[in-house]
């Protein structure tokens, strides 16, 4: 019964180590693998089985990589790609600064302040 439960823990660290790397390769993962995936996965080639063995992934995380790629594929063809959106700013203060400061400037100029 020794003999069992020694070789039981072994399994379990086997298991625990087989785990642990794959954990490790999922950190490993990059923007262009992902991106790589998720478009085989629009193209629908290959089933979402295939891809997940040809590339040893979770068919979940497949899924979740195209819906991003969908959504995000808008930003590809906006004028700046890669920018965010733009917020908007009033530009009304702006304005009245640069014309206060343009009259201060006129002013300071014509020599009026210092007659």
């Amino acid at each position: 019964m020794l003999d069992r439960q020694r070789s039981g823990d072994k399994e379990f660290l086997k298991v625990k180590q087989k785990s642990q790397v794959a954990w490790q390769q999922w950190h490993k993962l990059t923007a262009e693998f992902k991106a790589k995936v998720a478009l085989g996965a629009l193209r629908e080639r290959s089933t979402m089985a295939e891809l997940c063995a040809a590339h040893e992934v979770h068919p979940n995380r497949i899924g979740e990589w195209n819906s991003q790629l969908v959504e995000r594929a808008m930003l590809a063809f906006s004028a700046d790609a890669g920018a965010a959106p733009a917020e908007l700013v009033d530009l009304a203060p702006l304005r009245a600064s640069i014309g206060q400061l343009t009259l201060e400037n006129d002013f300071s100029r014509s020599g009026a302040y210092f007659r």
